[in-house]
């Protein structure tokens, strides 16, 4: 099977990148906000290469459910749904706005991801945070189509408005708004 992904030149094997990517779990996925090329002049490492976050991993206990869920609830699309390993699916979601830019992975989740999975609820800490600009009409939107949220927006001292909510696949998630800097104290 051949995919397209930043850092991996060619043809790839999708469940070699699958155990590449299994460490990366705690990374924040940008959507729908424009993407940080876009509006960040680019930085070159030593040897000319551009970088660029092109695929986050977040374990879920049912592909099938958070498929749905990711599409029929938060608007997302699919990019790509192609079987890997025993009885998982290289499955992932991209934000409309950006279709090229960073995609989710919503791996399988196995008993190392289970445990991170479990003390990310324990402790109330998000897998991923999606940005709006609107938190709060977001947060409405949201309801209305079914989300379950752990917590109503609010601000943070940090400069942002986040709501927690839950994916039905064991994860918490977050809803984040940046607020202008000059609000920030």
């Amino acid at each position: 099977m051949s995919l397209e992904l930043a850092g991996y030149e060619g043809a790839v094997d999708a469940d070699a990148c699958y155990q590449d990517l299994v460490t990366a779990a705690a990374v924040w996925f940008m959507a729908p906000s424009p993407p940080s090329h876009a509006t960040t002049p680019r930085k070159e490492t030593e040897g000319g290469q551009i970088m660029r976050i092109g695929l986050v991993d977040m374990f879920v206990d049912d592909q099938d459910r958070a498929r749905d869920f990711y599409t029929g609830k938060l608007g997302l699309e699919v990019k790509d749904d192609a079987a890997s390993g025993s009885g998982g699916r290289w499955l992932t979601v991209v934000s409309p706005e950006e279709p090229k830019g960073t995609k989710l992975l919503l791996a399988p989740l196995d008993d190392a991801a289970k445990a991170l999975q479990a003390v990310r609820r324990e402790t109330g800490t998000p897998a991923v945070s999606f940005t709006t600009d609107d938190c709060q009409r977001s947060y409405q939107e949201l309801r209305n189509r079914g989300v379950v949220f752990e917590s109503e927006p609010r601000a943070f001292g940090y400069g942002g408005i986040d709501a927690v909510f839950e994916d039905g696949c064991g994860n918490l998630l977050n809803l984040h708004q940046e607020t202008p800097a000059a609000s920030r104290g």
